[in-house]
């Protein structure tokens, strides 16, 4: 059922996170058309007062072209009417944005998969508009579903091109305040489709449609050795392509060659597990995210993994790796390197064992969340 967390709920919240250092909140969610701007605007104002170190990472695309259809943005492109919105949430508190939302920017694949999301041109749109006031923000990959190997490359082709427009200099750009550096995508995260719990891992008939053009998603695979004629061959192009540990590590090493352009390649162990993402930083990843106090989008898909902060340590370290805790704009904060390092200071590991945000579901009941070891 839909709900709206009211502002000193929210607060509430973010009291946790500061009580054990937190100093970013990542917040996004579903768009309820009876709130007006200026309550998301008297919120973001509210956070920054009580907590004006805490970083507000907030609003993917997806909900701002949301917020630009609700709330009569002016301007006469999509460009000046995401800067219009972009423009007062800035200045209300908002710090950057997150890459939710992007999927596979493949037209024929998101058209299936992204019902009543933007299109790929308006999410990158959106994005340039942030860049363009000198916000940082993520860009993000969902794979392994009915997308081909070609989609995912042109999806970072994509992103790699309005990166190196974001980081050029032109009329349109303005620097950070304070610095020389302009608005960019300061990192980039893949992960595979969680089908558990989701409507669209029991779709049975991948057929094409109503508005297709051209080759369905996948039949440029027309077999598994990559040869052979696609119309030969339909069950390579018309299936739902999981994808695996191995699958998601050839992902991960290869968005690090691709976007060179990109600081940070994110390692996905909240969908892969610790293991895999401890694994992922000798395949590209330089970053292992944060420690989540709550989480409520993967897990209702199936499963999101838990850690918290002297595992995630740990992890970096028997990795081969230096531990760090950054901010938001991947300036270092501390070094975790002496005895009184989180990993190093605990005595007893039975305390830290890896907990899986799970939710099970049964012909009609409600959904239940629970934690299992």
């Amino acid at each position: 059922d839909a709900y709206t967390l009211e502002t000193e709920e929210l607060l509430r919240k973010i009291e946790e996170l500061v009580a054990i250092g937190g100093t970013q909140i990542l917040m996004q969610g579903g768009m309820n058309p009876g709130l007006e701007l200026d309550w998301y605007l008297d919120m973001l104002g509210a956070i920054k007062e009580r907590f004006p170190s805490v970083h507000v990472h907030a609003f993917s695309p997806p909900e701002l072209m949301e917020f630009i259809e609700f709330f009569g943005a002016e301007g006469d492109s999509l460009f000046a009417k995401a800067r219009w919105v972009l423009s007062k949430l800035k200045a209300a508190g908002m710090d950057s944005l997150p890459g939710g939302g992007g999927e596979i920017f493949a037209a024929p694949v998101r058209r299936k998969i992204g019902l009543g999301k933007c299109d790929h041109e308006a999410w990158l749109t959106i994005m340039y508009a942030a860049h363009s006031l000198g916000m940082f923000t993520s860009a993000s990959m969902m794979f392994g579903h009915i997308e081909g190997y070609a989609d995912r490359i042109d999806h970072m082709r994509c992103v790699r091109t309005w990166q190196d427009k974001a980081m050029g200099v032109d009329a349109e750009s303005e620097r950070r305040e304070g610095s020389d550096i302009f608005g960019h995508y300061k990192a980039f995260i893949a992960w595979p489709f969680q089908r558990d719990n989701s409507p669209l891992g029991r779709v049975k008939d991948w057929g094409s449609q109503a508005g297709d053009t051209g080759d369905f998603p996948g039949d440029v695979v027309a077999t598994l050795s990559g040869d052979g004629d696609a119309k030969a061959h339909p069950e390579f192009g018309r299936r739902l392509r999981t994808s695996g540990t191995v699958d998601y590590l050839r992902t991960q090493a290869l968005s690090r060659l691709f976007l060179d352009n990109i600081y940070s390649i994110g390692a996905s162990w909240v969908t892969m597990g610790p293991q895999v993402g401890q694994t992922a930083l000798a395949f590209g990843a330089n970053d292992m995210g944060s420690v989540m106090m709550e989480e409520n989008v993967v897990s209702a898909a199936g499963t999101t993994y838990c850690i918290d902060e002297p595992v995630l340590c740990r992890l970096i370290r028997e990795a081969g790796f230096m531990p760090a805790q950054r901010n938001n704009t991947y300036d270092i904060l501390r070094v975790h390197e002496g005895a009184e390092s989180p990993d190093r200071a605990v005595r007893d590991w039975s305390a830290h064992r890896t907990k899986r945000l799970h939710i099970e579901q049964r012909s009609e009941a409600p959904l239940t969340i629970g934690t299992t070891d």
